[in-house]
């Protein structure tokens, strides 16, 4: 027990906090950035002494500084952003360019440079806030959601220090996730430098190719559809002049349904699946000329690489056994 006492009394002498000082501030986590008018509107999520609920505060400004400065003052408590993190970012305001949002909070040194940015999706900041109000979550709900990895999930690596890194690369475009108005997280925003240029869709199998995920969840049209888990997947590249041959490998088996097709028949059609599902992933990209996957690093470190680029996919996924005799 006195080990303990000796532990906090140090933490609280080398962070020079106390419970009044604490008391006194506005630990910020969650904040929402929308523009109109050319004004900045900044919200976030608070709640107040000795009340349970969320309550919202808004300010705004012609600068991302006036507009947090104006938020500090109508908040009961002083603005505390070293704990600040996710920026979730209006869609309008995206497509302007976010580099004000990247100088304001990267060069501002009470703020941790490992928060999450999401961009909003068909909506604004008020929307997102207020539905995170009437579904009761917690500010930490948000963070879970973009920080978290599971298999199929639609999450990339979107802190800012990552965002800039690709911005600042030749050989890769940024991206981020989206946020749609109910809170879900489907679809990855595009980039060139800091403004956004569109959508893919295709999030799982972005994840598959730049190897974030080693399995993918797909849907197979037989007399009845059935699920199939592709695991364990491999992949190998190989380049030769101006053309990429990118071939996966890894093991299938049914995990919901039933398909009254042999062996063979049944692994062509989830090869065919998986192979048209990446070459439309790739398709979209080529469209905006967003090299996400950062092929012109890997390659040739140059911005217009990826969009000459001739990119083949082959798939070599093998079912798990199966009584076949069942299936003839």
């Amino acid at each position: 027990m006195k080990k303990i006492i000796i532990c906090l009394f140090f933490i609280f002498i080398c962070t020079g906090c106390n419970y009044t000082e604490l008391n006194q501030i506005s630990i910020i986590t969650l904040l929402t950035i929308d523009k109109k008018n050319n004004t900045y509107f900044i919200q976030s999520l608070t709640t107040d002494e000795n009340i349970e609920e969320l309550k919202s505060y808004e300010g705004k400004g012609k600068t991302i500084s006036s507009a947090l400065n104006d938020l500090d003052l109508k908040l009961n408590k002083k603005m505390y952003l070293s704990h600040l993190q996710t920026i979730i970012i209006s869609e309008k305001l995206a497509k302007e360019g976010i580099n004000p949002i990247l100088n304001y909070f990267l060069k501002n040194e009470n703020v941790r440079d490992n928060f999450y940015l999401i961009i909003a999706e068909n909506t604004d900041g008020k929307h997102i806030l207020n539905k995170i109000k009437k579904e009761k979550l917690s500010l930490n709900n948000i963070y879970n959601l973009v920080s978290r990895e599971k298999m199929n999930s639609p999450i990339i690596n979107n802190t800012v220090n990552n965002f800039l890194k690709n911005m600042l690369d030749d050989g890769i475009d940024p991206s981020l996730n989206y946020i749609n108005k109910n809170l879900e997280i489907k679809n990855i925003a595009l980039f060139k430098n800091d403004k956004l240029i569109g959508k893919n869709t295709h999030t799982n199998e972005i994840n598959l190719l730049t190897g974030m995920n080693k399995s993918i969840l797909i849907s197979i049209k037989c007399k009845n559809n059935i699920n199939v888990i592709i695991n364990n997947i491999q992949i190998r590249e190989k380049k030769k002049k101006n053309k990429l041959i990118i071939t996966l490998y890894g093991t299938s088996e049914i995990i919901d349904g039933t398909c009254f097709l042999k062996n063979a028949s049944l692994n062509k059609k989830i090869n065919n699946k998986l192979t048209s599902s990446l070459k439309k992933t790739i398709d979209e990209l080529k469209i905006k000329n967003a090299d996400i996957l950062g092929l012109g690093k890997k390659y040739n470190n140059e911005k217009n690489y990826f969009k000459n680029l001739n990119i083949k996919i082959n798939t070599k996924i093998r079912l798990n056994n199966r009584n076949e005799e069942y299936y003839e």
